[in-house]
């Protein structure tokens, strides 16, 4: 079979790459594929672990914004010079929004793929539209419709990553066996279930199951972990790793966890991607669409009493009262340690 070379344009978040990694492992089985990758700085290391990739082209986001733009434009022109000299067979662009979609479009290739409601005038840009249905969907099952379109319909949820055993021994050494992760963080502030609450979650499961606990984290949010450690009793029984690990190595961590209990963030369907039993608190998002994929996961929301739906930040009046009304003894049954 002929190698075809094909481009996925998906910058950001990690979730989503996180979601479109497995759709991109069934389109290079199927074509016997190159697959090259349009993405964001910060989650290259994730990328460059998985076998599904064989190019990454980074995407500097912020020289693409305002007046930004004209300043760097020659370094613009030269990284669409570099994705036009690939020649590629097919571009698939998943993000559906207007820089990805100008990439799209100037990428040299004939045969360009996106969704037909894709925001900002992005699917202007595509040759072939796909349309979305209606109703509610997972990310990742509206991201397997640009698959069927271009005829790959068995997309398994496989999550290869290649990490060399040297990193894998680093943190088996530093972490205790049989341990929970914690992930208190999340970019929207809306999305973060209270430090304190985690805290005594934490108190409780090492009360009823002396499991000890590793709390994970971006360096942004160290101070929200600390917050967490603060509250813990027994703090011989918890490791805070917050800030010190890339993403593959968060990757390990919690591919050896017995147990996920996180926020709606990156982290959770990174464990979801990792068949890690997942303990998801949502508060102003929709689990519907971005809840951790897989039958074995337990989503925990209290829809009727959100008033900051899809905002990043919540008013001091309603105070997370979507998230403030979850409290840790109701998790303690949902665990099944």
């Amino acid at each position: 079979m002929t190698t075809k070379k094909i481009l996925i344009v998906k910058p950001s978040a990690l979730g989503d790459i996180i979601h479109t990694i497995p759709i991109a492992k069934a389109i290079k089985d199927k074509y016997n594929a190159e697959i090259s990758w349009v993405v964001s700085r910060p989650f290259k290391n994730l990328l460059e672990y998985t076998p599904v990739v064989d190019k990454i082209f980074i995407f500097e986001r912020k020289k693409w914004g305002g007046l930004r733009f004209f300043r760097y434009f020659g370094e613009i022109v030269k990284f669409l010079r570099q994705i036009r000299a690939e020649k590629f067979d097919m571009v698939l662009d998943f993000q559906g929004l207007l820089r990805s979609g100008v990439i799209t479009l100037l990428s040299g290739c004939k045969h360009r793929v996106g969704f037909s409601n894709a925001r900002e005038l992005a699917h202007l840009g595509y040759t072939q539209k796909v349309e979305t249905p209606a109703d509610v969907v997972h990310a990742i099952d509206r991201y397997k419709l640009i698959a069927k379109a271009i005829d790959v319909d068995d997309c398994k949820m496989t999550f290869p990553l290649n990490i060399e055993t040297s990193l894998q021994q680093k943190w088996d050494t530093a972490l205790p066996n049989d341990y929970a992760v914690i992930v208190p963080g999340a970019r929207w502030s809306s999305k973060r279930w209270p430090p304190q609450y985690f805290a005594e979650l934490i108190n409780l499961m090492h009360e009823k199951y002396d499991i000890p606990v590793v709390l994970v984290g971006s360096p942004n949010e160290k101070q929200i972990s600390q917050q967490v450690m603060d509250g813990i009793n027994d703090k011989e029984k918890c490791v805070n790793t917050t800030g010190e690990t890339s993403l593959v190595e968060l990757a390990h961590i919690i591919k050896q966890a017995r147990i996920v209990i996180t926020n709606d963030s990156g982290p959770m369907h990174l464990a979801a991607a990792l068949n890690t039993k997942t303990i998801a608190l949502f508060g102003p998002t929709d689990p519907e669409r971005i809840r951790p994929y897989g039958q074995q996961h337990v989503v925990m929301q209290n829809k009727g009493v959100c008033k900051c739906y899809y905002q990043k930040t919540c008013s001091s009046k309603s105070n997370l009262e979507c998230l403030r009304t979850i409290k840790p003894d109701q998790i303690i049954p949902e665990l099944g340690l």
